[in-house]
């Protein structure tokens, strides 16, 4: 593929997602809430096929003025082969709970496969089986999480070292119910050195709140260091 036609290509892919993101769903534009996400994630150790990272992200609500949860990650991969990766995390949540914060314990079970399909996109599934364990009462649940991503890698247009799009569904194992999902129609990712790395995405959160949906319109942003 020629140097033009690669450009055509990807100019094509990022109209294509500008055109998704521009189309407004239910009251996209009304008065939903406008929330805001900010992700740390540090590749700590690698060795071999085995990788431990560790990850720190705060969560705002009410347009980004106040905030509504934080959470930390240790987690450990192990790279089965070219295609399956398999992870085991533990999450320490608080989120907001009137005038305080309550607390989540998370264990995460992952099994993630990959695929080239072409020169110019990659296809990631992530699977993650969550137990959960909210202090207080004893309410722990289990939670199934899947998201397919498309990655469209960039060459030859500086920092810009990919575009993406992902779509995440929450399927609570309790009740049986489909009771989340987070579309992401456009996020890009920078390559600041061989080093580190700064994505910024847009994400449309849908979540049921008994009989109905509420939607939340999110800003996110994650920068990845990896140690030598």
């Amino acid at each position: 593929m020629s140097f033009l036609e690669s450009v055509r290509k990807k100019l094509a892919i990022v109209t294509l997602l500008l055109g998704l993101l521009s189309v407004p769903g239910s009251s996209v534009y009304g008065g939903d809430d406008f929330l805001s996400k900010h992700r740390l994630s540090v590749s700590l150790w690698e060795q071999g096929d085995w990788e431990v990272q560790l990850h720190g992200e705060t969560r705002w609500q009410d347009n980004s003025t106040s905030l509504k949860e934080w959470l930390v990650t240790p987690q450990v991969y192990w790279k089965a082969d070219e295609h399956w990766r398999f992870g085991l995390a533990y999450t320490h949540l608080e989120f907001r709970k009137g005038n305080g914060f309550d607390k989540d314990h998370r264990l995460e079970i992952e099994a993630d496969p990959h695929w080239k399909l072409a020169d110019w996109v990659n296809l990631d599934l992530r699977n993650r089986m969550e137990i959960r364990f909210r202090e207080g009462p004893a309410n722990g649940t289990e939670r199934y999480r899947g998201r397919f991503q498309f990655t469209f890698p960039m060459e030859h247009m500086g920092p810009l070292h990919s575009l993406y799009a992902n779509n995440e569904f929450f399927l609570d194992l309790d009740s049986h119910q489909f009771n989340q999902n987070r579309l992401t129609p456009l996020g890009l990712s920078f390559k600041l050195n061989d080093l580190a790395q700064f994505r910024i995405y847009y994400l449309l959160q849908s979540t049921r709140t008994h009989a109905e949906w509420e939607q939340g319109h999110t800003l996110g942003t994650q920068l990845l260091f990896r140690l030598k």
